[in-house]
Parts: C-alpha cells; sequence; structure tokens
C-alpha cells in the first residue's frame, strides 16, 4: 500500500459507509410514501397503483384574451411613416414592413365593425390583398417600391387601428 493509499483510506471509509446509509435512508423513505400512497389508491387492472395529484395552480390568460397594444401599433406606424426614403436603408425598410405586417395581421383577427360598417370592410379587403405574397416586394423590388409597400401598409394599419379603436372602445 502506497502513502497516498494510505492517506486516503479513513476517507474511502467514511464515503462507503454514507453512502450505505443513504442508500438505507432512501429506501425506507421510499417504502413508507408507497404504503402513505396506496392506502384506499384506486388500482387499474394490472394491480398498479393509481395516483392523481390536484394542484391549486393559477391559470394564465388566453392568448386571445389579452388586449391588443393599441399605443405599440400606433407608434409603429407612425415611425413607418416618417421614415424618408433617401435616409433609409433596404434593412430599415424591410426590418418596418415585417413588423407593421404582423400588426396589420393581429388587427384584421381582432372584431373591426366590417360586418356592419361597408368602409371598414373595403379597408379590411384591401389589407388581405396588401397581405398576398404575391404582391410583397421581394429581394429584386427596388428600395424605393419597398419603401412605397410599407408605406401603404403602414397607412392602411393606422386605418384599420381607428376602426378597432372606434369598434371597441380603445384610444390609439
Amino acid at each position: 500500500m502506497t502513502m497516498v493509499d494510505e492517506a486516503f483510506t479513513p476517507v474511502n471509509r467514511l464515503a462507503a459507509n454514507s453512502r450505505n446509509v443513504f442508500v438505507s435512508w432512501k429506501t425506507a423513505a421510499l417504502r413508507s410514501f408507497q404504503t402513505r400512497a396506496t392506502k384506499g389508491a384506486a388500482h387499474d387492472a394490472k394491480g398498479r397503483c393509481v395516483v392523481a395529484t390536484v394542484t391549486d395552480r393559477h391559470e394564465a390568460p388566453a392568448v386571445d384574451s389579452l388586449p391588443l397594444d393599441t399605443k405599440l401599433i400606433a407608434d409603429s406606424t407612425d415611425a413607418a411613416l416618417k421614415m424618408q426614403l433617401n435616409t433609409s436603408t433596404r434593412e430599415d425598410i424591410n426590418a418596418r414592413t415585417t413588423a407593421v405586417i404582423e400588426q396589420l395581421t393581429l388587427l384584421l383577427g381582432e372584431e373591426l365593425g366590417a360586418v356592419k360598417d361597408p368602409a371598414v370592410r373595403h379597408l379590411c379587403r384591401q389589407a388581405y390583398r396588401l397581405l398576398e405574397l404575391s404582391e410583397r416586394p421581394t429581394k429584386e423590388t427596388p428600395a424605393f417600391s419597398a419603401f412605397f409597400f410599407l408605406r401603404d401598409m403602414a397607412s392602411l394599419t393606422r386605418r384599420l387601428l381607428w376602426a378597432y379603436a372606434e369598434e371597441n372602445d380603445h384610444a390609439p
């Protein structure tokens, strides 16, 4: 036996003993839990214990029931309409267009009053036409065309936001 082995022998013995104590404690605790849990519990066809738990967890509100962030949409459309062609890069135009498309899509999923108002129904038709993939700018589209597409989307989104605000008594 080397000097290192002699130095670690008590440590190894202690670790072995504590592991045995832990395993025996764990086994006893598990047996105790199983005994308490299976008393009066239902059993399935194979004789296994069926245990169900009930927690008092609060449900988060559904995403559909959350209000639309009209302030965010108003700020986003304002920023898009304030952009200038000579100072905007294509990346800025593309990023803002993506944001406005997402917001317009959200608005179209809300109650806008299109059933009773023909003007709102016309705006919705225009929005669906602009959202078609064939109408959207591609990489080959010139920057000025992409810029004017963004302005059309932002303007239409802004008008539908006003329709949403009137229908749902929200201030944009």
